[in-house]
């Protein structure tokens, strides 16, 4: 007859958040687990083992509070197994505030308006990038807190409601960053390029995998300086500012995803201590 084993330790770093944050979980337990994931918001994350300490299996997942996501309070669920044991499961609630909705209006040109409107090449991209998004490297290639990618004026926060000439909406995934072209752009943390190519919407880009699920773009480059598969390490060059793609003029679309889920990446370089402990 099996034994009923204790049930493992399991820490949430926040219980309050905000639209785009990053929630992390760590699960300590004496014995290996068999499965394991955590259910929120509709989605499911996976946690990836690390080193083992004083003897204990320990196991960390980032979650994502999703843009999309309304004022509310969630069910956070941590799902466990071990090997010969009945499933476990650990709950938690999760409040999650979304602000008023920030707004802002964007006036392109004819014909990159047309561009900006095409489903088939708006769909084409979406797969390349997706497929960049769901990297999940179970190698946490990034060390300590993330940098600016590059120097420049924020003129567009994560999650504003954006108005394309007067005609249509989209919620913006990133934060735009403005400067001359030719500006230094970044690597904000060590990682591995897992697409450096030229897209017709969104310009000369390149994305880097940092490893347990993160992953950061980098869209309207005016020239990239990486190629694929190429490991960078924190503040080595990856390109630079341009106005490539559907842009206004010369910026930088910084984004992040958490295991395929767009997050506002200023949240780890201001609010970063806790998200490597």
């Amino acid at each position: 007859m099996s034994v009923i084993t204790a049930q493992p330790q399991i820490s949430i770093s926040e219980t309050i958040v905000n639209m785009g944050d990053t929630i992390k979980v760590d699960l300590i337990n004496k014995r290996p687990l068999t499965k394991k994931k955590i259910g929120f918001a509709g989605r499911s994350f996976e946690l990836i083992r690390l080193k083992k300490k004083k003897g204990k299996y320990r196991y960390r997942a980032y979650v994502a509070a999703s843009r999309k996501l309304k004022t509310n309070s969630y069910p956070l669920k941590v799902y466990y197994q071990e090997a010969n044991q009945p499933k476990g499961v650990q709950q938690f609630q999760i409040q999650v505030n979304h602000p008023e909705k920030r707004k802002g209006k964007v006036t392109l040109s004819r014909k990159k308006n047309r561009l900006s409107k095409s489903q088939k090449q708006l769909q084409k991209e979406a797969r390349i990038i997706t497929k960049g998004f769901k990297q999940m490297s179970s190698k946490p290639y990034f060390k300590y807190s993330f940098i600016m990618p590059a120097k420049g004026k924020l003129t567009s926060g994560f999650g504003v409601q954006r108005e394309y000439n007067g005609s249509y909406q989209r919620s913006h995934a990133g934060v735009d960053i403005a400067n001359k072209v030719n500006t230094r752009v970044v690597a904000p943390n060590h990682g591995k390029v897992v697409l450096s190519k030229r897209l017709k919407i969104h310009g000369n880009t390149v994305m880097i995998d940092h490893g347990m699920g993160i992953v950061t773009i980098y869209n309207h480059l005016h020239q990239r300086k990486v190629r694929h598969n190429q490991v960078v390490k924190k503040g080595d060059l990856i390109g630079v500012i341009g106005k490539t793609g559907v842009a206004t003029g010369p910026h930088l679309h910084w984004g992040m995803s958490v295991q395929n889920v767009r997050v506002d990446p200023l949240f780890w370089v201001k609010k970063n201590k806790f998200l490597y402990d």
